[in-house]
């Protein structure tokens, strides 16, 4: 929670500090066991501080590559796994460039080539940090996606805001992320809104027909738009005590789902001791 009064000013005995300037859009901060400071920025760079809470120059990892920088999107979920020491595992969650998410793998490709303020998908991967570097470095070849594999499977990011959120990992091991329905800001959106890029989405097949209902994507059981999903964190399906989850099908977006509802959950928290959020 924060504190602040009617006019949005400080309570008396708060204190505004600048501690850093050297950071570019950074997203959020993540403090691991021992203490560690990770910040990651929008463009696709995770930073580690050092002890005297100084930036280490050499990122833990740097996707901006992948990364679909723009408007409210690009790199804003970033969680490291319960036994991030014994593992390394790190979880990334972020709008995919367009270029990258269409053309990558194929001889159309070109790593300096970006599409923004189109069509595209929220994507979750896996990475595993060098224990031989303190786990400060990354193995590049450790790359896993654990949502978001092919085009039709991820988080349908179809406006400039309400798309991916927060990664979060439970007290039971699962790991929950959050999404925005894609839905307009600007209008009311119950489908084919004009300033989104729904028709694109349709064509692509990253939104399907019956998908294409606006902002109700988040009361939806066939969507991922404007949820909380709780999903095992190796294979990225839904798991058992999820609310819809359809045993025939772990894979399919309502088994996936925690809870819905939701028009742009960009952060969310687990409390501490509890379990809940």
């Amino acid at each position: 929670f924060f504190l602040q009064n009617t006019n949005g000013q400080l309570l008396e005995n708060f204190v505004e500090e600048s501690l850093s300037s050297e950071w570019t859009k950074p997203v959020g901060v993540k403090f691991d066991e021992k203490g560690r400071a990770y910040i990651w920025e929008q463009r696709g760079i995770v930073y580690l501080l050092d002890e005297d809470g100084n930036k280490i120059p050499t990122p833990l990892i740097n996707i901006e590559e992948e990364i679909g920088q723009f408007v409210d999107h690009g790199l804003l979920g970033f969680e490291l796994h319960p036994n991030f020491y014994t593992n390394g595992y790190f979880y990334l969650m972020y709008a995919v460039d367009r270029h990258h998410l269409m053309n990558f793998g194929t001889p159309d490709y070109d790593p300096e080539a970006t599409i923004l303020n189109q069509a595209t998908i929220g994507r979750i991967t896996r990475y595993t940090a060098d224990p031989s570097t303190n786990f400060q470095t990354t193995i590049p070849s450790s790359r896993k996606i654990i949502l978001g594999k092919t085009i039709e499977d991820g988080f349908p990011i179809l406006a400039t805001s309400h798309g991916v959120g927060s990664l979060v990992f439970g007290q039971d091991g699962t790991l929950l992320a959050s999404c925005g329905e894609g839905g307009s800001f600007q209008s009311d959106d119950e489908g084919s809104a004009e300033e989104t890029y729904f028709a694109q989405a349709l064509d692509d097949g990253i939104l399907h027909e019956d998908e294409n209902i606006g902002v109700y994507r988040a009361q939806s059981l066939n969507s991922l738009g404007g949820k909380i999903i709780r999903i095992n964190p190796e294979t990225g399906a839904g798991i058992s005590s999820n609310p819809f989850y359809d045993a025939a099908n772990p894979n399919a977006d309502k088994s996936k789902i925690w809870a819905l509802g939701f028009r742009n959950p960009y952060r969310f928290f687990i409390k501490p001791e509890t379990g809940g959020h």
